[in-house]
């Protein structure tokens, strides 16, 4: 029996074979935009600083509660240097 991760492997696989490395890249970069248009901005315009916030992280499982401060997305009610959160796409207000 295969694992979870092995049967994503082989989705990826079959999708990338079945449609090619452009296709995938480009249905990413539809689902930005359409995360986009539901209210969602990207990290190149930052909430002001202190700001609740749910985040979308690439590979992650959905949406994190986070706290902007300093230029950095912390997990919510974490402020140690381990909270950061890295390689945040996308942010709307909590």
């Amino acid at each position: 029996m295969k694992t979870l991760l092995q049967m994503k492997d082989d989705r990826y696989r079959a999708g990338l074979a079945e449609h090619g490395e452009q296709a995938l890249i480009e249905g990413l970069y539809s689902a930005i935009d359409g995360l986009e248009e539901f209210g969602w901005l990207p990290v190149s315009v930052p909430p002001d600083d202190g700001s609740k916030c749910l985040v979308i992280q690439p590979g992650s499982t959905g949406k994190h509660r986070a706290i902007y401060r300093d230029g950095l997305f912390f997990y919510a009610g974490q402020y140690q240097q381990y909270g950061v959160m890295s390689a945040v796409v996308l942010w709307i207000a909590a």
